[in-house]
C-alpha cells in the first residue's frame, strides 16, 4: 500500500463540526490553498490528542494526510491560541464574527494569503483594540474578496464624491446628491463617518489602530458595513446576532479620543 502524501502547513480554524460518531470536519484557512476541509479521526473522544489543538480561531500549525475524499489530520500544534479572546464574551463573539465572515466569503481551494495574514493580525489585536480592530477586518474583507465599497465616486453615475453622500447598499458605495434622491432607503451617514471608510480601506492595520473615532461614528461603521455584508452574503451571520444580544446587555461602548 502506498504512503498516503502528507502536507505540513499553518493554518486558522474557522469552523468545526461533527462529522461521525466520533470524528469531527474543520474548516481551516490557510496561506498556500485557501479554504481546505480536512477531518479529525476520533476528535470527539475525550482521550483525543488532537481535539483540544483545533478550536475554533486558534491558529496552528497541522499536518494533513490524503484521504479518499478530504484530507485527514494527523498532527497539530498550536501556534497561538488567542486565550484572552475566550475569557471575554464579547471578543469571543467578534472573534466567531470575523471567522465567519471569512468562511462565508472565501473559495474553497484558492490560494489568498492577504486574506489569511488580514485574519492572523486581527485577531491578534482583538483583544486590545475590540470594535475598532473588528470593522477594519470587515471592510478588508470585503476589498479583498471584490466588494469594496465605492466611498470615492458614486457607484450609480461613477460622478466625484466631493462630499459626504448617504450610502446605498444594494449599489455599494456613498452616493452623489443627484443619485442619493433615487435611493431614499440609503443610509446617511456623517462626515467623520465617511472619511474613516475612505481611510480605512487603504491604511494598513497599525495606521487604521491609532485612528481614533467617536462612539457614534463607531456606530455608524457597524450599520454600514453590517448592513451591506447581509445585503451581500443575503443572510444575517449568526455571530452577528450573538453581539447584538451582547450589546444590549453590556450598554453602549465607552467613549474615545476623537480622530478622523
Amino acid at each position: 500500500m502506498p504512503i498516503p502524501r502528507t502536507t505540513k502547513t499553518e493554518a486558522i480554524v474557522l469552523r468545526t463540526r461533527d462529522f461521525s460518531e466520533a470524528d469531527c470536519l474543520l474548516i481551516l484557512l490557510t496561506p498556500a490553498e485557501g479554504k481546505v476541509r480536512a477531518v479529525v479521526k476520533g476528535a470527539r473522544k475525550p482521550k483525543s490528542k488532537l481535539g483540544g489543538h483545533l478550536e475554533p480561531f486558534t491558529h496552528v500549525a497541522v499536518e494533513l494526510a490524503q484521504g479518499r475524499s478530504l484530507p485527514i489530520v494527523t498532527g497539530a500544534q498550536i501556534l497561538h491560541s488567542f486565550l484572552p479572546l475566550r475569557e471575554d464574551l464579547v471578543k469571543l463573539g467578534q472573534a466567531a464574527y470575523m471567522c465567519e465572515l471569512t468562511d462565508a466569503f472565501a473559495p474553497e481551494g484558492e490560494e489568498n494569503r492577504a486574506l489569511f495574514d488580514l485574519l492572523l493580525s486581527s485577531l491578534a489585536c482583538l483583544a486590545d483594540e475590540g470594535e475598532r480592530v473588528l470593522h477594519y477586518f470587515e471592510l478588508r474583507l470585503l476589498g479583498l474578496m471584490g466588494y469594496g465599497p465605492e466611498m470615492r465616486v458614486c457607484p450609480c453615475c461613477r460622478a466625484p464624491l466631493a462630499s459626504p453622500g448617504p450610502f446605498s447598499t444594494s449599489l455599494g458605495g456613498g452616493l452623489c446628491p443627484a443619485c442619493s434622491l433615487k435611493e431614499p432607503g440609503a443610509l446617511t451617514l456623517s462626515p467623520a463617518a465617511f472619511q474613516a471608510l475612505r481611510y480605512l480601506q487603504t491604511a494598513g492595520l497599525a495606521a487604521a489602530l491609532r485612528v481614533r473615532l467617536e462612539p457614534s461614528v463607531m456606530r455608524e461603521l457597524g450599520q454600514v458595513l453590517g448592513g451591506y455584508t447581509r445585503y451581500i452574503l443575503e443572510k444575517k451571520p449568526r455571530s452577528a446576532t450573538f453581539l447584538e444580544q451582547m450589546d444590549d446587555l453590556t450598554g453602549p461602548l465607552q467613549g474615545e479620543e476623537k480622530g478622523l
